[in-house]
């Protein structure tokens, strides 16, 4: 039934097109009054006496026809517009949320690994992104000082991409890191340099060491800026 309905609305439609010509626009109201009325802008009272003659001319009922299409497609312009800056809102939500998330409410000392596929230069397989995090963790003095557990972070094994989040004081430039078994060690068990920058507030220090060889279990990792103090952190390798 509706489809009849529609049917018989649009060759009403298209009869008021053509039906009544008015060339000489006798009888006509504005244009300007042809687009209020097509936005629903036109008092009741004053809508009802030209209702009859949009009925009987067709150059006044193909204008307001023209209005209220252009009116139309604005409005779904504008509706996809509005959903469009409401995802976008929800997206920088859900993103911010997550940075926050990472940032903020990360366990001291916390470690970050991702694997990619970006071959290090000279390695001959896929690297490992790690994110090592010592801006608040305590600089280890003594090798019967204990720390607590969940305060030891943990680097995976492998040929890393390396991140390092030094505290607040430290400094940039050129360091040199080693990783120990025992702070008495006088050999290490592996020894290797990165960079240090300032980036969006944080000193992070970039290394490209190659852990594969080393066994898993609980280091000490040394380090030190150019010809300054060393400075012992605890880790563990998985």
């Amino acid at each position: 039934m509706d489809n009849k309905l529609k049917a018989v609305e649009d060759l009403l439609t298209e009869q008021l097109k053509t039906a009544c010509p008015n060339p000489g626009r006798l009888g006509c109201p504005s244009q300007e009054f042809l687009r209020n009325l097509a936005k629903h802008e036109v008092p009741i009272e004053k809508t009802a006496a030209w209702i009859d003659h949009l009925e009987s001319c067709s150059e006044c009922f193909l204008d307001f026809s023209r209005f209220s299409e252009a009116i139309s497609r604005r409005k779904r312009r504008m509706q996809l517009i509005a959903l469009g800056s409401v995802a976008a809102a929800l997206l920088c939500v859900v993103l911010t949320g997550e940075y926050v998330t990472h940032h903020r409410f990360r366990s001291p000392g916390q470690t970050t690994t991702l694997a990619t596929q970006t071959p290090i230069k000279g390695a001959t397989q896929p690297a490992i992104v790690a994110v090592l995090h010592l801006e608040d963790l305590s600089v280890v003095r003594g090798e019967h000082e204990h720390s607590r557990p969940d305060r030891i972070p943990n680097i995976q094994r492998g040929v890393l991409s390396l991140s390092i989040y030094l505290p607040p004081d430290s400094e940039q430039g050129t360091y040199t890191l080693q990783i120990l078994s025992k702070l008495a060690d006088k050999k290490s068990v592996l020894t290797f340099s990165g960079t240090a920058e300032r980036k969006d507030g944080h000193n992070i220090l970039h290394a490209s060491p190659d852990l594969t060889f080393v066994p898993p279990g609980s280091f000490y990792l040394a380090l030190r800026h150019e010809s300054g103090v060393w400075r012992y952190y605890r880790f563990t390798l998985s």
